[in-house]
């Protein structure tokens, strides 16, 4: 069997507890983690972009340039994805990265900028085996913005988490002159211990893949 039928096998296991788009936040510690790493999150990443220019997202993956088009406006950080710290940042982002590194949940951490209008149309995740945590890091202060979930628009303060299913359809827009700024988790979804087991698997299979490894070499 190839690595794709097996994750799609794996991925069939979840479909019961696969039942709503958008979550409480209260349910999950690690939204109480981020919030309270938020200050870091703040100054690790305004260190960060005072001495570097972000890229824009379609530089590291041919599956972001088919949804963002021509448009540069979505860039991104990369710190963490399926066990590996992504780039070196060598002097920077060291609180953030020990956060993603120690949390046994976490599986992709990563900045995301949606710079003055730019457009996100409707998506979807590849893989249900896990939830996506947004903590909102800097918002414009008014004008049209925002997330919307399985069709409905998701408030996401600043300081606050918000956590959704990314295999729903979902988009962002950002329609005013400033810029959107957001940390990224995605973490494994609650299952029982032999889902949850098999749910490692996939995630460590996925790793492991082409498109995954591509990434990583475009970020050393």
């Amino acid at each position: 069997m190839s690595t794709a039928s097996i994750v799609a096998f794996i991925e069939k296991r979840f479909g019961p507890y696969r039942k709503q788009a958008v979550f409480n936040t209260d349910e999950f510690d690690l939204s109480k983690e981020l919030q309270c790493l938020y200050p870091t999150l703040i100054k690790e990443y305004s260190d960060y972009v005072s001495n570097h220019s972000l890229k824009p997202i379609q530089e590291y993956s041919d599956v972001q340039r088919d949804l963002t088009g021509k448009q540069q406006s979505w860039k991104a950080v990369f710190l963490y994805g399926y066990g590996h710290q992504l780039g070196k940042y060598d002097g920077f982002f060291s609180k953030t990265l020990a956060f993603a590194k120690g949390n046994s949940r976490v599986v992709n951490a990563f900045f995301s900028v949606l710079e003055p209008r730019a457009e996100l149309p409707i998506h979807t995740g590849k893989y249900s085996g896990l939830l996506r945590a947004q903590l909102c890091l800097m918002s414009p202060t008014s004008g049209d913005f925002g997330l919307e979930v399985e069709g409905k628009k998701v408030d996401v303060p600043i300081g606050q988490v918000r956590i959704f299913d990314d295999t729903f359809p979902h988009r962002a827009w950002n329609r005013t002159e400033q810029p959107r700024v957001v940390f990224i988790v995605d973490f494994l979804r609650p299952l029982p211990f032999d889902l949850h087991v098999l749910n490692r698997l996939g995630v460590w299979l996925i790793g492991r893949t082409d498109y995954v490894k591509g990434v990583k070499r475009k970020l050393k």
